[in-house]
C-alpha cells in the first residue's frame, strides 16, 4: 500500500464494441459524434421517440360499421362471397 486514496476501479463503459477492432482514435471519434448529437437534441428539446406501434393492436382500433342482425345479413356483409 502506498497510502494513496485513488480508486483503481475503471469507470462504467458508455459504449460496448460488439464486433471489429476499432482503434482508440476511431472510438474517440464515434463517442464525440454521439455526444454531440445527443447534446444538440437536448438543446432543441427533442422528445424521446415513441415505441413502435404493434400492428396487431393497431388494427383493433379501426372504426367498424354497425352490425345489422337479420335474415341474409351474413350474405349482405360479404361473408358469403361467391355463393
Amino acid at each position: 500500500m502506498t497510502g494513496d486514496n485513488e480508486s483503481t476501479d475503471a469507470p462504467a463503459a458508455s459504449m460496448r464494441i460488439v464486433r471489429g477492432n476499432p482503434t482508440d482514435d476511431e472510438l474517440a471519434a464515434v463517442h464525440s459524434v454521439i455526444i454531440a448529437v445527443l447534446a444538440e437534441q437536448a438543446a432543441r428539446g427533442a422528445e424521446l421517440l415513441e415505441p413502435p406501434v404493434d400492428r396487431w393492436k393497431q388494427s383493433a382500433r379501426a372504426m367498424r360499421g354497425s352490425i345489422a342482425p337479420g335474415a341474409g345479413a351474413w350474405a349482405a356483409g360479404g361473408g358469403m362471397r361467391g355463393y
